[in-house]
């Protein structure tokens, strides 16, 4: 899909953060999406006001205003949380900290 396309097709939900992937392999070819995501990036900043940012998931990162790579984005040191449910331990790897809920079965 051609950049037009993409913003056509964006532009009616009105996105916050738009995800993209620079390289993507395409009939055993490696296709190059930066300038088409470049062009992206610009005409939905000019016709989404609420685009923050653009974050590249896969290769490289791209010419344009509050594009950042999804490295950049995560935390890389996340911690190992432990939960316990009914009889059985789940451990998580997050960076965050969630109440777990109790799970109610009917007889």
């Amino acid at each position: 899909m051609g950049a037009v396309g993409i913003v056509e097709r964006y532009s009616q939900v009105r996105p916050t953060v738009f995800v993209c992937d620079t390289v993507v392999k395409y009939s055993g070819k490696q296709l190059d999406l930066r300038q088409r995501f470049s062009e992206v990036n610009k005409k939905l900043r000019e016709s989404v006001p609420e685009l923050k940012c653009s974050i590249v998931i896969n290769g490289p990162s791209f010419v344009g205003t509050g594009v950042k790579l999804a490295k950049d984005c995560l935390n890389p040191t996340a911690t190992a949380l432990s939960y316990v449910c009914s009889s059985r331990s789940i451990t998580l790897s997050t960076s965050y900290t969630r109440r777990a809920q109790p799970v109610h079965r009917s007889a």
